[in-house]
């Protein structure tokens, strides 16, 4: 889908709510509209955000390289964050709390982040929780298909208060989830 930034599962309409009012701006064009595709079993199951403006901005920051084909024999490839460094605290604490939003969890004063195949994301969070003063930082990486990884820490100071702010619309997508896997 051209100009595609991200898509989410049925489960995140928290998270596609939030995303809805903020990304209210002329200037990028959002669109989040719901997924369908010919042929396609579970595509109806995702929203698709679109923005041409950003896409080409986040297009310009990896590089992509061909890993095969896919079932439909459409060309498949691997984006590699080109360039993989936040510049200041405010740049860290913003992107550590939305990929916190997006793929988080809480249990007392722990907080974790699991991702699939996204090395250079993962290389980035380890690397702005290190710059931001987070000690208590626990990380691996399980090899396979996907390759998953996850950190584990206890966030403190300004962090502490940006991951708070989001835990409304984690617990939101985490309540979701337990109920459809019931």
């Amino acid at each position: 889908m051209r100009h595609r930034i991200d898509s989410f599962y049925q489960d995140e309409q928290p998270l596609i709510d939030v995303l809805g009012t903020m990304l209210r701006s002329d200037h990028y064009a959002f669109k989040l509209a719901p997924n369908y595709q010919a042929n396609c079993l579970n595509c109806h199951e995702f929203t698709i955000l679109t923005s041409p403006r950003l896409a080409a901005q986040l297009n310009s920051s990896y590089r992509f390289q061909r890993i095969g084909w896919d079932e439909d024999e459409n060309k498949t490839y691997m984006g590699q964050l080109s360039k993989p460094r936040l510049y200041n605290d405010q740049a860290r604490l913003s992107f550590v709390a939305g990929a916190y939003a997006r793929y988080g969890s809480h249990q007392a004063d722990s907080f974790f982040i699991s991702l699939a195949n996204s090395t250079s994301k993962y290389s980035l969070l380890l690397k702005s929780l290190k710059q931001l003063g987070q000690e208590q930082i626990v990380a691996n990486m399980r090899p396979g298909v996907p390759v998953s990884q996850r950190i584990a820490f206890v966030p403190e100071g300004k962090l502490r208060q940006y991951l708070q702010a989001q835990n409304p619309i984690v617990d939101s997508i985490q309540a979701r989830n337990a109920r459809r896997n019931r």
